[in-house]
């Protein structure tokens, strides 16, 4: 019996995802390192070479990262030569940001590592499989989502009753 119950948390979705992750971020910190970005900086990079001009708040929104994660990551890759901000003439308080030629460079790059990443992650899966696995992953972040959601609300329930 010990064995089933071991063999169930090894093959738990938990487990699975747990250790999924773990393998994509590893395999995409060797290939980012190259590229001078840090694998959570990648969906960050995505997000702003297809938003360019865009401001932190933007980035914190779409992304759901704490805003101080996204100025870590900033001044990464502001330092990096990837992005530059510039204040808005008519409003100096605003800061946009703008990604350089080589986060363009970078990007094409990493654009390609991505979809080579996703084609050895579906490999041998039909088109119909594909679209059903994204199908529940979309599914199981909704589920996380609406559960961040919830928490965040019990917290300030808790609070106002302090």
């Amino acid at each position: 019996m010990i064995e089933g119950k071991e063999s169930f948390s090894r093959n738990s979705v938990n487990a699975l995802l747990g250790k999924l992750a773990h393998m994509m971020f590893s395999s995409m910190f060797r290939k980012a390192k190259d590229l001078g970005i840090h694998p959570g900086q990648v969906p960050i990079c995505a997000w702003l070479y297809n938003h360019n001009g865009c401001r932190q708040k933007e980035i914190v929104e779409a992304l759901k990262i704490k805003p101080s994660t996204v100025s870590v990551s900033m001044d990464r890759l502001e330092k990096s030569g990837l992005i530059m901000r510039k204040q808005e003439a008519q409003h100096p308080r605003i800061v946009k940001v703008y990604v350089t030629e080589k986060m363009e460079e970078c990007y094409r790059v990493l654009k390609s590592v991505l979809a080579e990443n996703e084609e050895t992650l579906t490999k041998g899966f039909s088109p119909e499989e594909k679209e059903l696995l994204q199908s529940y992953l979309l599914r199981m972040t909704d589920n996380l989502e609406q559960m961040q959601k919830q928490e965040k609300c019990g917290e300030s329930r808790g609070q106002e009753e302090v």
